[in-house]
């Protein structure tokens, strides 16, 4: 905890990780995105890329945005360097929290609205607001 005090916390704040398959699996990909962040970030950045490119006609396509989407921000610190968070915000994660409400894109919706938890400090402060504006109705929900 004295060295680093957030990933202690994070780890803390999780609860039993080791009870879990998704905890324990998110842990082993945080271990290897840490020790191999120049190697696995590319490969985690194909991947997200490779979601985006596809249309969310199955449940398996959505789900695996929602992965790739979940990879991205509990890795926000390891893939600080390699998103352009805020490009990525005003294209697809806007036009995503603002479709209708169906309940398929609830989930994915979830998963961007969790994300933008994550990233929000690499959002320049006069996108914030129209980012807040996205969030507000999703919270009354």
């Amino acid at each position: 905890w004295e060295h680093e005090p957030e990933e202690f916390f994070r780890r803390s704040n999780i609860g039993s990780w080791k009870d879990r398959i998704q905890s324990c699996a998110e842990e082993l990909f945080l271990g290897f995105l840490e020790a191999h962040r120049t190697l696995l970030a590319p490969v985690v950045m194909e991947i997200v890329q490779h979601t985006l490119q596809q249309d969310l006609t199955s449940l398996e396509s959505l789900l695996l945005r929602d992965a790739a989407y979940r990879a991205v921000g509990a890795g926000c610190y390891d893939l600080f360097d390699y998103v352009d968070f805020p490009a990525w915000f005003t294209g697809r994660l806007t036009t995503e929290l603002q479709q209708a409400d169906s309940k398929e894109i609830l989930i994915l919706q979830h998963r961007a609205m969790w994300m933008l938890g994550h990233w929000v400090c690499k959002l320049p402060v006069e996108m914030r607001k129209s980012a807040y504006a996205l969030l507000v109705p999703r919270l009354a929900d």
